[in-house]
């Protein structure tokens, strides 16, 4: 599963919308190393990337 920031998502506030950007990286990375079984290491260091 891939998961992207699109234009429908654009709320006009550059800094709103980059914090979007970067979140929607985030759980992307988070999904991806999930979906390819990395171990629970990485998927530790990469959940706790989403709370920072």
């Amino acid at each position: 599963m891939k998961i992207t920031f699109s234009d429908n998502l654009i709320t006009g506030n550059k800094a709103i919308d980059d914090q979007h950007r970067e979140l929607i990286s985030r759980i992307d990375q988070f999904i991806k190393v999930c979906e390819n079984k990395d171990g629970k290491v990485t998927a530790k260091k990469s959940l706790f990337k989403l709370t920072i």
